[in-house]
């Protein structure tokens, strides 16, 4: 691509190599985090309430074991992180060209890669998918009770819904189609409830988790100019306390809820509370160091 002051250049890696395209969580790492620590700052911003929601919701009727839960935790991140990471593939190339100040992710050479070997790249990532799939429905048929097949198929058709809907955000450029950005977030998230007799409790403390709070951050960006949210996130840089100030508000309101009885248990504290620590020590980590990629997203 040529050389153009208003592209916004957001390489997150000194060096991209080729083989993120095929290798499930390569990808993320090298073209959207870029460092070991924001790796492993994803893996538990994003596993931990998926895994504690997903054994309540398992605890809270007809349940599996530990080992049974852990096997079908395993197959659905990686059949979800495999197909998740080709919509940022798609978004990274055909979708920026439309756009006229694109974010730049990766490399001219990487780029030209992918266009050249579209169809294999899309291939290898169904089939890594599709087999992560098979697994999870064929140990679930097996060893789960009887009762459960109905929600493991559930389960599977909002695995392979996130295609559709991160197609319809890829080509839908624009202002607007930020609108879009909840139900793509949180459609990585619900699958992990939906194998087990979740209830609408479980979904809506899981959304507002996390994926409640990365959709006000999006709602905030220079782009969209949502005047609402950039009163409460003007900068970049107020994400941090903010991040904290919602986490907070969280904690004390689900304290208050579990107190007069509207929640059974002040378990579902557990995730907000570890959430709400980890920023406190990012920010005031970031109050005396600035690690490489913090809030680039």
């Amino acid at each position: 691509m040529p050389e153009q002051q208003d592209i916004r250049r957001k390489f997150a890696s000194e060096h991209i190599n080729n083989a993120v395209f095929y290798v499930p969580f390569a990808y993320l790492y090298q073209v959207r985090l870029g460092t070991p620590w924001k790796f492993l700052s994803w893996l538990f911003i994003y596993l931990m309430p998926c895994a504690f929601f997903g054994w309540m919701a398992n605890c809270s009727g007809i349940s599996v074991g530990a080992w049974l839960y852990a096997l079908n935790f395993g197959c659905l991140a990686l059949a979800i992180v495999t197909l998740y990471e080709l919509g940022y593939i798609f978004n990274d190339t055909f979708a920026a060209r439309r756009e006229p100040m694109p974010s730049i992710r990766l490399y001219e050479i990487n780029a030209d890669y992918f266009y050249a070997r579209t169809s294999l790249v899309v291939a290898v990532r169904l089939i890594i998918a599709a087999a992560a799939l098979w697994l999870f429905v064929h140990i679930g048929l097996r060893f789960s009770p009887e009762e459960l097949a109905p929600y493991l198929m559930r389960t599977l058709d909002s695995v392979l819904i996130i295609i559709p809907i991160f197609a319809v955000y890829n080509y839908w450029r624009g202002k607007w189609n930020v609108l879009l950005y909840p139900l793509l977030l949180f459609s990585r998230y619900l699958p992990f409830l939906l194998p087990y007799e979740c209830s609408a409790c479980h979904a809506v403390l899981l959304f507002m988790c996390v994926p409640c709070l990365s959709a006000i951050e999006r709602f905030s960006m220079p782009k969209h100019r949502f005047p609402l949210v950039r009163h409460i996130i003007p900068s970049e840089e107020s994400k941090t306390m903010f991040r904290v100030c919602y986490y907070i508000v969280l904690c004390a309101a689900l304290a208050g809820l579990v107190y007069f009885k509207f929640l059974c248990s002040y378990k579902v504290l557990i995730p907000f509370v570890l959430l709400l620590l980890y920023r406190l020590c990012v920010a005031v980590l970031t109050r005396y160091h600035h690690p490489k990629n913090y809030l680039n997203g």
